[in-house]
């Protein structure tokens, strides 16, 4: 059956938001350190260079200039939980229109059993 069902796209789709925020993430805290970068880049042109660094406190944090901690923040907050929230939002689409199709598809009886779907019960001869 797979993703035929109602819903089964929205699932797909939560679950590539998901792996693409991990997987853009990964990279940039462990790898490569292009968040402080880009988010620098980012924020001096939309805001052309008039942000406010944020402060630093603690040790990880101590590792990045003011600039560059304030480009990872706007990377992590901006961009990387945007996406997780669009990911969010697609599984939970995904549940309640799979949900929505087994309410619709079941139906019960005055003791709570669940019959068969009501367009697969035929009448009788």
């Amino acid at each position: 059956m797979g993703f035929r069902r109602p819903g089964g796209g929205l699932l797909l789709g939560g679950f590539v938001a998901y792996g693409v925020a991990t997987f853009s993430s990964l990279p940039a805290n462990m790898l490569f350190d292009y968040y402080p970068r880009v988010g620098r880049f980012v924020t001096d042109q939309l805001f052309a260079g008039r942000m406010i660094p944020m402060e630093r406190t603690l040790d990880w944090q101590l590792r990045f200039s003011a600039e560059e901690f304030t480009g990872t923040l706007f990377m992590d907050f901006a961009y990387e939980e945007s996406i997780e929230l669009i990911g969010a939002m697609l599984f939970l689409a995904g549940v309640l229109a799979f949900a929505g199709h087994l309410v619709n598809t079941t139906t019960a009886d005055a003791d709570g059993d669940v019959s068969a779907p009501a367009e697969a019960v035929r009448p009788g001869p």
